[in-house]
């Protein structure tokens, strides 16, 4: 809004209109140094306009200020949640005790029995955030205890998720002045299901067979495809909000493997394995990032340029040309009902 305000700009203006008064303005004058200051103090002071001004707008404002338009509307930020895990361990662990991986720390919060290969725990990751999610591997216990030897993790039961993003707490601000969610519409149960942990994104309609029974069709963490777990917690959470005469499902969103032959040129020192390692992970992420927006009444859609794009992006890529898409040389759009997923990629190396 005042970029064009700055120290230079009203040094110059100060120095002419100096100039006119038969006084020195050489550098190093009195003039010179007291009109330098002043530039300074006023291209600050337009600074701090700036900052007022945006923040005075919850479209521009930054997080701080968002958050307090939003207590407005009874809006508060979702924190950040722990990932808890199911463990196998070669003998039973007390609740509170502390396992060890690498640089992780969990808690055992929960003995789930025992199967023929050990016991089952539910650990709890130390931090919270989607840090926790990666799989700690074996773990070992921060105090000795008779008669352990081995502790595994074996599958993710409830995701870790960050803080909400900044752009998506501003989403829930704005949605607030459209029509809002009352009990039986769409937008009311698309509320309710995204507010439960491991769901990303959400598709709500009803069968043109059935006009009663309300389908939830979901997306997992992160725009990861839906867990059996998670699918099975959204519907014992749902339950208790189904309209009286109503029915209720809760789906996952069908799943579309994306298999990609490309020819990529690297430089020297990166190996090939690497090379191919970190394009699969790069495109990937992007897929999943794709997947953010299942729901919004339109098919997903992949283009070949976008892939091509992230990996140049990567910047080991010297040059790069995606050839297919699931076997045609042509942009990739979804059924409204579908996702992507990671599926085989093909890297010829020039």
């Amino acid at each position: 809004m005042f970029e064009n305000l700055t120290q230079e700009y009203f040094m110059d203006k100060a120095l002419e209109q100096a100039g006119t008064m038969n006084v020195s303005t050489v550098e190093g004058s009195l003039t010179y140094n007291a009109a330098a200051m002043m530039a300074v103090m006023i291209e600050d002071a337009f600074d701090k306009a700036e900052e007022i001004y945006l923040n005075a707008f919850p479209d521009t404002c930054d997080r701080e200020h968002l958050i307090r338009f939003c207590r407005d509307k009874g809006i508060v930020p979702k924190s950040a949640t722990k990932a808890v895990w199911l463990a196998r361990s070669n003998c039973a662990l007390t609740e509170g005790t502390v396992l060890l991986s690498n640089d992780k720390s969990f808690t055992v919060t929960a003995q789930n029995g025992q199967d023929e290969s050990g016991f089952l725990l539910e650990i709890t990751c130390g931090e919270a955030g989607t840090d926790g999610n990666t799989a700690p591997g074996f773990l070992d216990t921060e105090q000795v205890v008779e008669g352990f030897e081995r502790c595994e993790a074996v599958r993710v039961l409830t995701p870790g998720e960050d803080d909400e993003d900044t752009e998506h707490l501003r989403e829930r601000y704005f949605g607030t002045f459209s029509l809002p969610g009352q009990f039986g519409n769409e937008r009311y149960y698309k509320e309710l299901i995204l507010s439960v942990t491991g769901i990303s994104a959400a598709r709500v309609y009803v069968l043109d067979s059935d006009r009663n029974n309300i389908i939830l069709q979901v997306v997992g963490e992160n725009g990861a495809p839906v867990t059996q777990q998670t699918l099975d917690k959204a519907v014992g959470f749902m339950e208790s909000f189904v309209a009286v005469g109503r029915s209720l499902s809760v789906i996952a969103a069908g799943e579309v493997p994306v298999n990609l032959t490309m020819t990529v040129k690297v430089s020297e020192s990166d190996t090939r394995e690497d090379a191919q390692a970190e394009i699969e992970k790069a495109v990937d992420a992007y897929l999943k990032a794709l997947n953010l927006g299942f729901g919004n009444g339109k098919g997903l859609s992949l283009r070949l340029t976008a892939i091509e794009s992230l990996i140049y992006a990567l910047g080991t890529v010297e040059d790069c040309e995606v050839l297919t898409i699931n076997g045609a040389h042509q942009n990739l759009t979804l059924d409204a009902d579908q996702i992507f997923t990671m599926g085989e990629m093909t890297v010829d190396f020039s």
